[in-house]
């Protein structure tokens, strides 16, 4: 199996540089991909510009699933393993997720997502063992026969990148998933414990005008996530004067104080997308189960509820939105 393997430069990569005082890339990428060899995985390196978790763009974002596309251009490579990381993983998950889907389902090949959460001169360190675990998933038969994904593997556990979460900030399990991983690395191989879902048609059908400009028409758009607290105030003006969309963090299932649903509609709801979702990490962002007309008086309003929005975290319903709006308004 021939693996692609992308790097952009991570923890998995830095050691601490006494001159500096800093953390600095400090391990080579072939380096730490010739501690991680897989038997039978025919691997080939491409280093992406470095740029640190804290730093990604979702230029670099579009880069990563160009590089993916071409790889599976022709059946170069059978799949891709991306070296990212951590700091915001899931963020980039999710967005090759909803970029590289049906790809990735028409050509049966799997993206899979790594990193470290300790760096490469810590004892201990997960750096080889995860880059090792993704590549056995990557060359996986088992996996490919399931359908195409984007995976992330952490800590033994094989997560849907559709799914997963950065649910601590510091421990080597700190990535999670609900309802829980796909899969585990057990005793050397994959073990699958379901199949991805089918994709989901999440953005319109982009023209071919679109993807040779998709990174500049990403970087453009400029979408706001606000947290909604308790006694929360309102918005700044001169913030919403500024932005393309915005995504409202609410309570609960969602709950937003009548202040600011006053301060928004119709004055704004009308100027640009402002997506109302749950501040929790898992569950939806309204409930006409049990608050029956919960979601009707937020749409009453304009305000966005539906349209693939209804389970996304607010990271995750910002990085929707942003793709949309750079599909739609590219031109």
């Amino acid at each position: 199996m021939r693996v692609l393997v992308i790097t952009l430069g991570a923890t998995a990569l830095q050691k601490f540089d006494e001159a500096s005082g800093t953390m600095q890339l400090g391990l080579a990428p072939n380096e730490l991909l010739a501690q991680a060899a897989v038997e039978g995985c025919d691997t080939q390196l491409e280093q992406l510009p470095v740029r640190s978790g804290a730093e990604l763009t979702l230029a670099t974002v579009a880069r990563i699933r160009d590089a993916v596309l071409g790889a599976l251009c022709g059946d170069k490579f059978g799949a891709c393993v991306l070296l990212i990381g951590t700091d915001t993983l899931e963020e980039a998950a999710f967005l090759l997720h909803l970029m590289l889907a049906v790809a990735l389902r028409q050509a049966g090949s799997s993206l899979v997502i790594t990193g470290a959460m300790l760096p490469a001169d810590q004892l201990g360190s997960d750096n080889a063992k995860n880059l090792r675990d993704a590549l056995m998933v990557a060359s996986s038969t088992v996996m490919r026969q399931l359908g195409g994904a984007a995976l992330v593997v952490m800590n033994d556990d094989i997560h849907l990148a559709q799914y997963v979460c950065k649910a601590d900030s510091q421990l080597i399990g700190a990535f999670q998933s609900h309802p829980g991983p796909i899969g585990q690395l057990r005793s050397g191989e994959p073990c699958c414990y379901f199949a991805p879902p089918p994709p989901q048609p999440w953005l319109p059908a982009p023209d071919a005008a679109f993807q040779t400009v998709l990174a500049a028409a990403l970087e453009r758009q400029r979408v706001a996530i606000w947290t909604v607290t308790a006694s929360a105030s309102l918005i700044p003006d001169g913030l919403l004067a500024e932005l393309d969309g915005l995504v409202l963090a609410g309570s609960g299932s969602g709950s937003v104080p009548q202040a600011v649903i006053d301060q928004l509609s119709p004055a704004w709801t009308a100027r640009l997308p402002i997506v109302i979702c749950s501040r929790c990490g898992v569950g939806r962002n309204s409930d006409d189960w049990l608050y029956r007309g919960s979601r009707q008086k937020y749409e009453s309003r304009g305000f966005v509820l539906g349209g693939g929005y209804e389970h996304l975290n607010p990271l995750q319903a910002r990085s929707l939105l942003v793709l949309r709006l750079a599909a739609l308004g590219h031109a």
